[in-house]
């Protein structure tokens, strides 16, 4: 799956990404292969139809609600 490179991060030696779940924003661990100009390729961590939230990650909380205005895409 080919995602943002906005939406992948490193935390703890880890990369990782938030998808919207059940109304919430939910911290993934992914394996990350080639990066590219805008955007990575996961490898391993995401699912079909997961929804990949970009932020900067430092506004971004596991567990946290997603904002009114992304609940409905």
């Amino acid at each position: 799956m080919v995602v943002p490179l906005r939406a992948i991060f490193e935390s703890g030696g880890q990369a990782a990404v938030f998808v919207a779940r059940d109304g919430k924003m939910i911290r993934r661990v992914v394996e990350v292969g080639d990066r590219l100009t805008e955007s990575g390729v996961v490898k391993a961590g995401l699912a079909p139809g997961d929804k990949v939230v970009v932020g900067p990650a430092e506004s971004l909380q596991d567990g946290a609600p997603l904002p009114e205005y992304l609940q409905s895409k």
